[in-house]
């Protein structure tokens, strides 16, 4: 019974931060450490990993299964461990649903239940080595309960989890990147607020999506619980969305498809967690890192990812974003456009839109802005060659308007060419009045060409017939026409 009350409490603590904006504070101290916690997760992947600012760098490899010790000139000690390879043994450690018992070292009554799957990547043959070596550097620091920082990407962040139960007693912080959840509750030993869990979020692509998640982080089937500060990075340069403390609500669409935003290290195009945090780290120059969410017009599914708290869509063609309260109508705004509830500056040619009101040239047109002709520039969406300023729509998924071809390029059809004639050679020719191969002349040519054709098989095929004929008789002696007696 006492277990059940202390279950609807947890459940009620987690429905209570999913509608009630908490409070973090991302400080230098915090952001720098997560900049590096960021790195060494990624290095943790790597044969012989580097670390330029480490002062001391221990490796530990059993695979599929690896960690890091490694300590900085600021005096901290840092626990790394591997996320997941790709091998048939580490998934299926991955997979493993069984439950096994995790404990505190120093204290075996202290315990929690965690997936079989990670115990196993935690309790290697180095594990009792690497515990050592984390609890030699923690003895040099000043504050010994204070230095340690347990960190993974991915599995290896369910691995960090489990190694700061067994340390619980050097009071870890632990931070981790899309880490799957990994300890069930209750867990005494874990201390929620030194722990952050970052999750990384793909934005649009080619306008066919809004937002979509790190997948591993919502992983179903499980049966377990996240804990610590919730931290959802988007695009946003300039702050990030606190969820809650121990949040376990679920967020969709995941990017299951493309799997970028469960990178450490991304794209320009889709960062990685890596990414995500040097542009925090370098768009900001002051500290704390707002973390009361993200900016107006950044896209959305949720409330809580919004610095304004409210997420919705503008038309029922778009995709929800973070509503601002600047502007109503376009009117409000010097720029005549309101978009998401701010003022903002008219959208260019090509430009991602989703009404005629965001673009400069008044239409709106695939979900892109034409020019001030109504018509698509080059490199833009397009179905037909109308579509186009220049002519020509070329290509496949999606077609886009192509600068059409000079004198000598190669060609399929007339609207390829400036001068509107593409050769019976697949050739770009000169103008039809400067060129004897215009389209009229072509077609005359082409017509002759053909009828030569029939006539020279009709002409080759007589003679098979004679040639065939002279050969049957050729040989054979005269039939005598009487017989003398």
């Amino acid at each position: 019974m006492k277990g059940s009350t202390a279950t609807m409490g947890f459940l009620a603590a987690l429905s209570a931060g999913s509608s009630a904006r908490a409070d973090i504070v991302l400080s230098e101290k915090i952001m720098k450490l997560s900049q590096k916690a960021a790195h060494l997760a990624a290095e943790a992947y790597q044969p012989e990993p580097a670390c330029d600012w480490c002062t001391s760098l221990v490796n530990y490899i059993e695979e599929p299964d690896q960690a890091l010790v490694a300590e900085d000139d600021a005096g901290y000690c840092f626990g790394v461990f591997r996320g997941t390879t790709p091998t048939a043994v580490d998934w299926g450690q991955n997979i493993d649903p069984r439950n096994e018992p995790v404990c505190t070292t120093k204290d075996r009554s202290a315990c929690c239940t965690t997936r079989q799957g990670f115990y196993d990547a935690y309790i290697t043959s180095y594990h009792q080595k690497m515990e050592n070596e984390v609890r030699k550097c923690a003895s040099k620091c000043d504050r010994p309960n204070e230095c340690v920082v347990l960190t993974g990407h991915s599995q290896g962040g369910a691995v960090a989890s489990i190694a700061a139960v067994r340390m619980a007693d050097l009071n870890p912080r632990v931070i981790t990147f899309g880490e799957p959840p990994a300890l069930d509750f209750p867990c005494p030993p874990v201390t929620s607020s030194r722990w952050y869990r970052y999750v990384n979020t793909k934005d649009s692509e080619m306008g066919l999506i809004g937002v979509s998640y790190d997948p591993v982080p919502f992983v179903p089937g499980m049966g377990t619980q996240q804990y610590g500060n919730f931290v959802m990075l988007g695009g946003d340069p300039t702050g990030t969305a606190f969820i809650g403390l121990d949040n376990n609500d679920q967020f969709s669409p995941l990017n299951v498809a493309g799997f970028q935003a469960h990178s450490m290290n991304g794209t320009l195009e889709f960062p990685g967690y890596i990414n995500r945090i040097d542009t925090l780290m370098q768009s900001n120059n002051t500290y704390p890192i707002r973390a009361n969410g993200f900016a107006s017009p950044e896209y959305c599914t949720k409330n809580v990812e919004c610095e304004s708290l409210q997420c919705e869509k503008e038309t029922h063609f778009s995709y929800s974003k973070c509503v601002s309260d600047e502007c109503e109508e376009d009117k409000d705004c010097k720029t005549d456009r309101c978009d998401s509830g701010q003022c903002h500056p008219k959208l260019g040619s090509c430009m991602e839109c989703d009404e005629d009101s965001d673009c400069a040239g008044g239409q709106c047109l695939f979900f892109r802005c034409s020019n001030g002709h109504g018509q698509m520039d080059d490199e833009c969406n397009c179905f037909r060659n109308e579509d186009c300023a220049s002519g020509r729509c070329e290509g496949l998924a999606p077609p886009t308007c192509r600068a059409t071809l000079g004198e000598g390029a190669h060609c399929n059809e007339d609207s390829d060419c400036k001068s509107g004639d593409c050769s019976w050679l697949f050739l770009c020719e000169e103008s039809e009045n400067m060129h004897v191969f215009t389209a009229s002349n072509r077609n005359f040519v082409l017509g002759f060409l053909k009828n030569a054709l029939v006539l020279l098989c009709f002409t080759l095929a007589i003679c098979a017939v004679g040639m065939a004929l002279r050969n049957k008789y050729e040989g054979y002696e005269e039939i005598p026409t009487s017989i003398n007696v």
